[in-house]
């Protein structure tokens, strides 16, 4: 690895940078910039990612327990098979993802959006979504057991199959919903 792909630290451009199949701990890459890059397959734990950027970037089963996302924006990247368990994502925008079995275990998302968002294929157990949004949403299959949805917009959101089993709803808005 040569050039900006080994400077790997808080505010670095790390775009396009091939960073499969690595281990970080504790790593702090605030405000670095990983749009388009590769990080199949690696581990990030305990990680800071606060204000950073993956726009286009793969992270297909990538590990991200416990790392922290707030601020951070995610625009058509690939997060097939990743774990974001216990991960945070306050504030974070995340648009037109790929999140074929997808774990969002204990993760907090609150006041985020997902607005006509697809969602499909993630697992969100026992997540925090206070304040989130999920208007036209497609909610169709997503495991929400245990999640915190409480004020929680799902105004429209296509709902087939979804398990809000022992989820906290109270104040959560279910107008125009599709359950087929």
């Amino acid at each position: 690895m040569q050039g900006k792909c080994s400077n790997i630290k808080a505010g670095a451009d790390l775009s396009k940078c091939d960073l499969s199949r690595r281990i970080f701990w504790k790593a702090n890459l605030s405000g670095a910039n990983f749009s388009g890059a590769l990080l199949v397959g690696s581990a990030f734990i305990e990680s800071d990612f606060t204000k950073t950027t993956h726009q286009g970037a793969n992270l297909q089963g990538a590990w991200f327990i416990g790392s922290k996302f707030d601020g951070a924006r995610f625009v058509g990247a690939n997060l097939t098979g990743a774990n974001f368990s216990g991960a945070s994502f306050k504030g974070a925008v995340l648009k037109q993802l790929t999140l074929s079995n997808t774990q969002f275990h204990k993760a907090i998302f609150e006041g985020v959006h997902f607005d006509e968002e697809d969602l499909r294929g993630a697992a969100f157990r026992g997540a925090s979504f206070i304040q989130a949004s999920f208007l036209g949403a497609n909610l169709s299959g997503v495991d929400f057991t245990g999640a915190d949805l409480r004020g929680a917009d799902l105004s429209g959101a296509k709902l087939a199959g979804a398990n809000f089993s022992k989820a906290k709803l109270a104040g959560a808005k279910f107008t125009k919903n599709s359950f087929l």
